[in-house]
């Protein structure tokens, strides 16, 4: 039950409010660039150039406050925002930034200009990038907040992750600690949180209509089972 309880571990990643310290995201398409550069300051230019960043060059760029604190990061993205351009992006946040900065912030997207599907691609991006396997060995990755936006589909972006961690845990869990009785377990949760049915075929059922899973399971001492 202990490992079965390890496959629902997962991080927590969006907030209802932001945090005293707020990171505005712009996800810079390329098709924007050129009008986005337009209209930022010289030496918000001069930076960009010293550090490289393009559409197509470094992904993250970041802009400071009169303070000196982190007041936006933009990400350059792709016309149709996939999942890994905000994934990318985050891991290079935590490359890039402090810790400590980035533990007390949340993090907010622009999402003026963005297709729905932009948005819930990012978003979901962002989460995916806050996975973690430490059932065994801690970690010490840094967890990013992301606020959610007015303009999303909280549910499936909840679903979505929620789904990628549990599939990303069953597969790194080894089969020594998850075996067919923890893997039952973990289907019966599943489907007890969707509200779906579920029938597990095993002992004299499955040796007539499913021999050939019987044949290999019966090597082990745990009984296998679909």
């Amino acid at each position: 039950m202990v490992m079965t309880n390890s496959v629902f571990k997962f991080p927590k990643t969006f907030l209802t409010q932001k945090r005293d310290s707020n990171i505005a995201v712009t996800l810079l398409k390329e098709s924007d660039y050129k009008d986005w550069l337009k209209k930022q300051d010289k030496d918000i230019k001069a930076r960009m150039d010293a550090e490289g960043f393009s559409p197509t060059g470094k992904q993250v760029f970041v802009i400071y406050g009169a303070k000196g604190q982190v007041k936006e990061v933009v990400i350059s993205v792709n016309n149709d925002v996939d999942l890994y351009d905000a994934a990318k992006g985050a891991d290079a946040l935590r490359n890039m930034i402090a810790k400590d900065v980035l533990t007390k912030a949340s993090f907010t997207v622009k999402t003026t200009g963005l297709k729905k599907r932009d948005v819930d691609q990012a978003l979901t991006g962002f989460a995916l990038s806050n996975y973690v396997f430490d059932t065994y060995k801690s970690s010490s990755k840094t967890q990013l907040a992301i606020v959610w936006p007015k303009e999303c589909d909280k549910k499936r972006n909840k679903a979505y992750t929620e789904a990628a961690f549990i599939a990303r845990n069953l597969i790194n869990i080894p089969a020594n600690d998850m075996g067919p009785d923890e893997m039952e377990a973990a289907a019966r949760t599943i489907a007890g949180k969707a509200e779906a049915s579920i029938k597990v075929i095993k002992g004299a059922k499955l040796e007539k209509d499913f021999p050939l899973i019987h044949t290999v399971g019966k090597a082990s001492p745990r009984a296998p089972r679909l």
